[in-house]
Formats: C-alpha cells, sequence, structure tokens
C-alpha cells in the first residue's frame, strides 16, 4: 500500500536533540523525492511514507514521535454525504489476533463496537484489517479506537468534512480542520477513470480548493469524490462525496412460448438506476410491433396508450433500484403461421441530468416466429412438510403454467386455505412473481392477479408459508385447494388441485448439512475457506448447534455470513483445537442460512496434505457433511477454473453460465487471462457480467472460433471471482442434443497445479420424452413429451397418441415386476425401454411403524416412502436392495407408496408400488351392499350384518386373496360372494 509517512523511530531518551534534528529532517524532506503508490481505486488509500512527515505547525513531529510504537498501525474512518458505508480500514494486524473496534462519542459513551481480522481488506494485504460499521456511526466528534492486541492500542478523531463540486468551472470548493493537510482523488462512476492530487493545505478559516481544470479534469455528473484527511500519528479521515447522477438501463426480452394469430403476447420489462443520484420524472415507451396493440401490464403505473406507442409514468427512481413488470400485447387475426413477429423496443428517460451511458437507456426483445395452436393453464399442490405439527409453520407449493404456445389472460389464482391455519408470507420461486398482484391473504384465501396473464409454454412455482393452530388434533387431514382462471384458457380440465396429503403429526426433529470448499491460498501457512449450508426438514422449529471438526493443521480464524450490507461476523458458541461450535439459535421449518469458515493452515504442514473440513448439524438425528482440498507447495501461483450451467430446463432459449475463477496459490499473477468457447448452434449477443473488485474486460470475441477472452488486471493469493454470461440457442426446441463449452484459464510458468486450469461443461437438450411414471402391481402409465406422437407399449397391449405434452393411460393387464415397457414419442429417434425392477416388495405394520421391502439389487440407492396422508421420508438401500423405513405412527390399515426414481434413456422414470399394514379394516359400500378390505391371503373371513336393535340380517364368508384392481394388493371382498339371509 502507498504511504505519506513513517516517522523515525527515536526513544525519549533522544528528546534533547529533536530541535537539531528538526532543521536536518526539514531539509531532507524538502530535497527527497517521495513516489507515492496508489492502493486499488475502489478502496481507500492509505498512507504510510519513509520520511518524516511533514508538519503543519512544529508540534506535529513531536506529537507523531511520541507514538513512534504504534507507526506502522494505521486507522482509516470513512463515511460519506448521506452518512452511509461508514468503515473502518487500515494495517498492521497481527497474524491470529481479533481487532476490536470501538467508537465513542464526544461524551466517551459507546455507539458502536465491532470485531475482525488480519487479511479482511481486500486491497491492504495480509496484514490489513476491514470492519463495515452501522451508517451514522462515523459522526465528525466521534472517536474509532482500535485494539490491535498485544497492547497496540491507538485512536484517530473523526473530523467534519464537505466538499462542493463545480461542474462550470471544473473546481471543487470544501471544508476542513483549519491549517490542516489532505490529499485526494476523483473518479468517474464505475470507477474507469481517477485522477490523484496531494498536499492539499486547508487555509486558516478552514477552506480548501481542489482547481481539477488546472489538472486537466473535466468534472461530469456522477464523479466521485474522496477526501483524505492526514490525522495524528499516520490516521486518515475519509470523506467520500459525489455530484450525483443517474444512470438508468433497460432490458425488453421476449417471453417463452410463441405468437399465435389472434392471442397475446407477452414481453417482460426490466428496468434500473445504477448511478450515485436518483432520476426524477422517468417515463419508460414501448414501440408496438405492427400487427399488435396493447392489452394490459402488470406495472401498477400510470399507463398511456397512444396506438403504436405506450408510455409509463414511473416518477423518481432512486439511486439502486430496480424493477421489472410485464405487458400484454393482442396479436392480429392477420398474422400467419410461420411468419414473422417484429421485434419490440423500449426507452427509458430522465430529467434528471448527467446519465453517462445512453446507450442502455433502450432495448429491443428481438423478432419473434409467429406459431400456432391453442393454449390452456394448469396447476398442482403439493405440501412440505407433509406432516405438520400444531403451532409450527409449513409450506404448499403451488404450481402452475400453460400447456402450449399462447399466452393465457388476465389470469386469476385463488387458494382457499385449510381450516386451523394462518397466512405468514408468500414468494415465487421461479422468477416470474412481477406477474401477480396480492389481491386477498385473509379469511382463509389467498388470491393473486396476473393483470397482464401468463406467458405460454411455461412453469412456476408460489410457496406459501402457513401456520397451523396450536389446538388443532394429532392425525387432523388438512384439506387445501387452489385453481387458477382464465377466459382464455382453451382446457379448463386441469384448472383446479385438491391437496389433502398433509396429516397433522406427533413433533419430528431432521436437520440437514452441507459442506463445500470455497477459495484460499491452500498452502503451508495460509488459509483455506468453506461454505456451509444448514437446513431445518422437520416439522418443528428447532434449536440448533452446528460443529465444524478442523482438519490437522489448521486453526480456526473466523467465520462470517454474506449481506447485502456487507459480510456479517458469525460469532462461535466455543472453540478449540480440534472443533467450532456454532449456536444456531432456533431454526424455523423449511428455513436454514449459510455462512463461510476460514481456517489458517498451519506452515508446518506438507504439501499434498488433503484438508478434510466436516460438519455436523443437530441435535439429535444428527445430519454429517464433509469437503476437502489439497495443500499446495508455497511460493507459487495455483489458478482454477469452473464452469457450470444455471437453471437450464429442456426447451429453454437460453444457456446461462457461470465462471468461477480462483487463485489457491501464494503469488500473484497479473494480466490473466479465460479463454470461454461456447457452443455449437448458439450465439453470443453480448450479455455478461462479473462479481469482481477488480479491473476485468472482455478483451476479444470471435464469432467464427466462438471464443470469449476475459483479462483480469490481477489475481492475488486467494482472490475468487465470477463471470457470468448467455448465449442463445439457435434451434432451443431440438432435442438429443448436446452442447458442450470449454473454458481455460492461463497457466502461469510456475504454476503449482495445472490440471483443473480448464473444464468441460456439456449441456443435454432432453431426450424425446421427459419423464414416466409408472404403477407397479397396478396399471397406469403416465408421464410427458415435448413433440408428439406417442407410442406406449407393454408386454401385453400398446396405445397411441397423436398429441403431445400430458399423457395418461391404463393398460388392460396388471404391471409387474420383470416386465418391460417402452414409450417413443416425436420421431422415436431414441425410445424409453423401461425394465420394472425385479422383486419390488413393500409391506407395512402398523405395530412396528415400519415399512420394509427390497426394490431389485439396487446398492446404496434411494428412495422416497410416503405415507397416504402423512410424511415422506427417504431411505437407502443395502447392498441387496433392502430397506426399511420408520414412522412415529402407520395407522391401523394404513396406505402409502414406495417411489424409486431413475435415469432411463434421457428420460426421468418413477416407480410407485403400494402398500397397505395388513390390518382388518372393512371398507361398506351402501351403493352396492358390498364390504371389502385388505388382509393377508389365505384367510377366511366371517362377516355377519346386524341392525341398531342387533337383530341378524345377513352373513357372508370370502376368502383373503390377490385383487389386481387394487394395485395388485391382498384382501377380501365380497361382490363376488352372495349374502346370506339365514
Amino acid at each position: 500500500m502507498s504511504s505519506r509517512s513513517r516517522t523515525v523511530h527515536l526513544v525519549q531518551s533522544l528528546y534533547p536533540l529533536i530541535l537539531g534534528l528538526i532543521l536536518v529532517c526539514g531539509l531532507l524532506w524538502v530535497l527527497a523525492p517521495r513516489a507515492v503508490v496508489e492502493a486499488q481505486a475502489s478502496g481507500p488509500k492509505l498512507s504510510l511514507t519513509a520520511g518524516l512527515e511533514r508538519a503543519a505547525s512544529s508540534e506535529e513531529p513531536i506529537a507523531l514521535l511520541d507514538h513512534a510504537a504504534a507507526i506502522t498501525r494505521t486507522i482509516v474512518a470513512r463515511y460519506n454525504m448521506l452518512w452511509q458505508d461508514d468503515l473502518v480500514v487500515g494495517e498492521g494486524a497481527i497474524p491470529g489476533n481479533a481487532i476490536h473496534i470501538t467508537v465513542t462519542d464526544s461524551a466517551h459513551d459507546v455507539v458502536a463496537t465491532g470485531t475482525t481480522t488480519d487479511g479482511t481488506c481486500p486491497w491492504c494485504g495480509p496484514d490489513g484489517y476491514y470492519l463495515e460499521l452501522p451508517d451514522g456511526v462515523l459522526y465528525p466528534g466521534n472517536t474509532v479506537t482500535v485494539n490491535w492486541g498485544e497492547g497496540f492500542v491507538d485512536a484517530v478523531e473523526v473530523v467534519s468534512m464537505t466538499g462542493y463540486p463545480d461542474p462550470s468551472t471544473d473546481v471543487v470548493t470544501g471544508t476542513a480542520p483549519a491549517e490542516g493537510w489532505l490529499w485526494a482523488f476523483v473518479e468517474r462512476v464505475g470507477g474507469w477513470d481517477r485522477y490523484d492530487i496531494g498536499d492539499v493545505e486547508v487555509d486558516a478559516s478552514g477552506v480548501y480548493t481542489l482547481d481539477l481544470d488546472s489538472e486537466g479534469w473535466d468534472i461530469q455528473y456522477g464523479d466521485e469524490f474522496h477526501i483524505y484527511y492526514q490525522a495524528p500519528n499516520g490516521h486518515q479521515v475519509e470523506y467520500w462525496f459525489w455530484l450525483p447522477a443517474p444512470e438508468l438501463w433497460i432490458e425488453k426480452e421476449n417471453t417463452p412460448g410463441a405468437p399465435v394469430p389472434g392471442g397475446t403476447q407477452l414481453y417482460r420489462i426490466r428496468y434500473g438506476n445504477g448511478g450515485n443520484g436518483d432520476a426524477e420524472n422517468v417515463v419508460i415507451s414501448d414501440t408496438l410491433p405492427l400487427s399488435t396493440t396493447y392489452a394490459g401490464d402488470s406495472s401498477g403505473f400510470s399507463v398511456y396508450d397512444m396506438g403504436d406507442t405506450v408510455t409509463w409514468t414511473l416518477g423518481t427512481v432512486p439511486r439502486g433500484a430496480e424493477g421489472e413488470f410485464y405487458v400484454a400485447l393482442a396479436l392480429s387475426t392477420e398474422l400467419t403461421a410461420g411468419g414473422g413477429l417484429e421485434s419490440n423496443c423500449a426507452t427509458i428517460t430522465t430529467t434528471t441530468p448527467g446519465d453517462p451511458d445512453w446507450e442502455n437507456n433502450g432495448s429491443c426483445s428481438g423478432g419473434m416466429e409467429v406459431g400456432e395452436g391453442d393454449s390452456g393453464l394448469w396447476v398442482n399442490k403439493n405440501v412440505h412438510p407433509g406432516d405438520p405439527h400444531p403451532g409450527q409453520r409449513f409450506y404448499y407449493e403451488i404450481d402452475y403454467g400453460t400447456e402450449g404456445p399462447a399466452a393465457n389472460g388476465p389470469a386469476w389464482l385463488t387458494d382457499t386455505l385449510p381450516l386451523s391455519t394462518t397466512y405468514e408470507g408468500g414468494n415465487e420461486e421461479y422468477g416470474w412473481g412481477a406477474l401477480w398482484t396480492e389481491v386477498v391473504t385473509t379469511g382463509g384465501q389467498f388470491v393473486l392477479y396476473a393483470p397482464a396473464g401468463i406467458p405460454g409454454d411455461m412453469g412456476g412455482r408460489i410457496r406459501l408459508a402457513l401456520r397451523l393452530d396450536e389446538e388443532v388434533p394429532i392425525g387432523t387431514r388438512l384439506e387445501n385447494r387452489v385453481e387458477i382462471t382464465a377466459a382464455t384458457d382453451a382446457n379448463p380440465d386441469n384448472n383446479w388441485d385438491v391437496n389433502d396429503d398433509a396429516r397433522v403429526s406427533e413433533p419430528r426433529y431432521d436437520l440437514r448439512t452441507d459442506k463445500w470448499f470455497g477459495h484460499g491460498a491452500v498452502v503451508p501457512g495460509g488459509y483455506a475457506a468453506y461454505g456451509v449450508q444448514y437446513e431445518n426438514k422437520g416439522n418443528v422449529l428447532t434449536h440448533a448447534w452446528l460443529t465444524d471438526t478442523l482438519p490437522a493443521g489448521t486453526s480456526f480464524d473466523r467465520a462470517w455470513r454474506w449481506s447485502p450490507e456487507g459480510d456479517q461476523p458469525v460469532e462461535p458458541y466455543a472453540v478449540s483445537e480440534e472443533q467450532v461450535v456454532f449456536d444456531l439459535g432456533f431454526v424455523e421449518v423449511g428455513e436454514g442460512d449459510i455462512f463461510d469458515i476460514r481456517l489458517d493452515i498451519s506452515p508446518e504442514i506438507s504439501p499434498e496434505t488433503p484438508l478434510e473440513n466436516c460438519a455436523t448439524v443437530g441435535p439429535e438425528p444428527e445430519s454429517k457433511a464433509c469437503a476437502t482440498v489439497t495443500v499446495f507447495e508455497a511460493g507459487h501461483p495455483n489458478l482454477y477454473v469452473d464452469k457450470r450451467v444455471d437453471n437450464y430446463n429442456p426447451g429453454n432459449d437460453w444457456l446461462n453460465y457461470q465462471i468461477d475463477v480462483r487463485n489457491y496459490g501464494d503469488v500473484t499473477v497479473e494480466g490473466v487471462r479465460i479463454t470461454d468457447t461456447y457452443p455449437l448452434s448458439t450465439t453470443f449477443h453480448g450479455n455478461w457480467g462479473h462479481n469482481f473488485w477488480e479491473g476485468i474486460d472482455l478483451v476479444s470475441h470471435n464469432e467464427g472460433t466462438r471464443e470469449l477472452v476475459w483479462e483480469l488486471d490481477r489475481l492475488d493469493p486467494g482472490w475468487s471471482t465470477g463471470i457470468n454470461f448467455s448465449v442463445q440457442l439457435q434451434e432451443p426446441q431440438e432435442r438429443l442434443r448436446w452442447y458442450t463449452n470449454t473454458v481455460e484459464i492461463d497457466v502461469p510458468p510456475d504454476e503449482a497445479y495445472a490440471d483443473d486450469n480448464q473444464d468441460v461443461e456439456v449441456t443435454f437438450s432432453g431426450g424425446e420424452v421427459d419423464w414416466v411414471d409408472v404403477r407397479v402391481y397396478g396399471s397406469r402409465i403416465w408421464g410427458d413429451v415435448p413433440e408428439g406422437p406417442i407410442t406406449v407399449t407393454t408386454e401385453s397391449a400398446w396405445t397411441a397418441m397423436e398429441w403431445g405434452g400430458r399423457f395418461d393411460w391404463d393398460a388392460p393387464h396388471p404391471i409387474l415386476p420383470g416386465q418391460v415397457i417402452t414409450v417413443e414419442a416425436g420421431a422415436g429417434r431414441e425410445p424409453v425401454v423401461i425394465e420394472v425392477p425385479e422383486p419390488f416388495d413393500a409391506d407395512a405394520s402398523s405395530i412396528a411403524d415400519e415399512v420394509w421391502g427390497q426394490v431389485d439389487r439396487l446398492d446404496g440407492e434411494w428412495l422416497e416412502v410416503s405415507l397416504d396422508g402423512g410424511p415422506s421420508v427417504e431411505v437407502q438401500t443395502d447392498a441387496s436392495g433392502y430397506f426399511t423405513a420408520t414412522f412415529f405412527d402407520v395407522p391401523r390399515g394404513g396406505r402409502g407408496e414406495v417411489r424409486y426414481r431413475t435415469d432411463v434413456d434421457y428420460a426421468r422414470v418413477t416407480f410407485h408400488r403400494g402398500f397397505q399394514s395388513p390390518d382388518l379394516i372393512l371398507e361398506v359400500n351402501y351403493g352396492n351392499d358390498g364390504v371389502d378390505g385388505n388382509y393377508p391371503p389365505g384367510h377366511t373371513v366371517w362377516i355377519t350384518v346386524t341392525d341398531s336393535d342387533g337383530e341378524f340380517k345377513a352373513t357372508n364368508v370370502v376368502t383373503t386373496a390377490a385383487w389386481p384392481w387394487w394395485g395388485w394388493s391382498t384382501g377380501f371382498s365380497t361382490n363376488h360372494s352372495p349374502w346370506s339371509l339365514e
């Protein structure tokens, strides 16, 4: 880091020589060149120089010499013009020591405290520290005291400063402590250009002037100014201000589906203000394509329809604000399938001056091919957990969407909540929240309205949080009904769903955890940072504890969680050489969190040592997860790159890639290049971003070779960052296609490990069949295909359907273990050939409260076992396919099913096997005078009927056997045995 001053260490015994030395040192100061090495532009500039500090008065050198023991430990206190983003940063941290920071007011009352450690400042070097404080804490007159440990304590007073830039004269004037010294820098918004000014003297009246015009700098709206006051002992106070300017942006996107003559087409509009000032009188204008008219939108803003143009009046858009909404356009019946619909373009404007980038104030969606066909809405519902406990939270997931290319709407979604529940909140989990407006959330109903409608060929999910009343009896079944409606729906038969799977149950504790390696300088004497996640999968609020077991040769440094306001420390409950224990507090049902744990690596550890870090969350039953990283030799860089696709589903128009870049070594690499070769049959439109605090540029794009090259200014030890970009599929509906993407990062000459400097990501566009479900010992086969026709063949029958989408068929004969089912769809290039597992056994006992059985010879595969109206549990088979699932209560005659999911020929296949506890339960049917029941085979059942007075009416004798129409379970029925009246 750069510095303005480093005082000479003198002991008090030399004070008699000070007066003479002042003259000599003053002359040396004038003659000596002082090179200033600047800090990173985005961070505060620390000021330490070799030589004596230039003094504003003859007393200042003496004051500095009195604090010589602490001169290498510095404090910078920063606040800004809005009294926000307060932070303390500096150097001189002692490795392994906690740094305690206290802010007191003029009355010496504590107004804020915080703790940090070395290495927390990304631009300060290994002995740097960094701590964000609540807004308004660093107020003039307050004092910041830093305790580095081992007796090193110092303080700096927050001084009052102001700044007033004038873009007409290119001069900044302001106030600061009289006769003090400042240095400053100014930069364009976004940090792409910067100018430094040193040795600015404040006059006797407390006024300073920065004449940027004479320095060749043209002050523009949005410019940011950082003024550093040189406080005693080498400390500084930074005041940050700016000439506010908005930076509006807008994006216009097509939604899934296709425009259909006479239908509607939805477009998404996203907008925001990325500047440092508010934007006033903001207006969005949408120029409509030919053959379209405005039909509605979900914005909630005032809208003016001028026929070929629609405008929305947004008012003021604050700095940092973002929003989105959907607009629906009605399509002319004169459009023809196979033809084109022109691009839809939108612009955003403001009367506030200073927007530095007008190129992103307009956006077009791109044209679309006109399709054909009807479209309908669908909805279904699931509950989690399925065994809610009285007084506790639980959730319903509402899955909804459209079948077919055309949009539907306006649409209403009405959810009738179960009795004895209270709505606590909800959210759209698949990114479609801007479609909906809440209308009703009380009185036992949850009602949403989508004024623009629902796009074609899409699916969404709404998650509702409910609270079950305290007094609901155990065993109560909860019924929930949801309905989605639109006047344009071509198939209203699947517009509603009733879920009665939830059954009020006894408390069940189930905490889960996960662990992964994040980043670090993984060398002897370095560090390793791991991520950990926990979640409450039970049905009751639980006080949770997490125990992190440290690898040999490491020690705990700190833990933190990310938040939009900055990293927040996570304080451990207890720390030892082997473990760190965290008190997670009370974790709500279905909730959890993610945080990071940093471990210091011993300098004595040997290279190639694996560091396995494990986390266990409890109380009982405990969940454990581990992650491992290998230590490499010190003195080398160790670059790493990884690639993944986010949120792709077959049929999507875009592939969204995330590239992770890290330096696991302990040597900085300058000018790091990442080269990505994106897949064939895709197009890059310039959509990319990153989360790096340093400079990063897309330096080249070769459309012929499909290569994108980014360059990072530098990658320091332990640093990590991410690059995201999108490519558009040229044939998004094409199945059985593999999209291969390769990425490489530079291999420096002294790279520690080069095998992870490249990665390949292959994305599959899906098979001709998406999924198939099979009812074993029953006859039902159902599933979903993107394109028809569909042919389903069993060993004894077949059926054919001309349409695509969902299908459902009852075979004429039972589907037994060992049989083969073939499903073909579309062109039939890749039939799905399904062999039913053999054996597939499932038994249940209401006495033992267990379900057990065997599925094929599966080795360590996961099964889902669920009770009708009760909970579901996941169990793992042993090496021979045997499994056992234990429940709190399997009721007499309790039914359910075992589900085994696997992938077959690029389709997800689920086998369903029913079970029932073999208790003597009678089911009486008054309509046909029948009595049925489940029971093991080979037993005789005597049935006697009497009236309310006990008078004999009839008898029947039946034998228990297998009944195919009951899913091949066993039991008895009087339907084929006449009643005897004697």
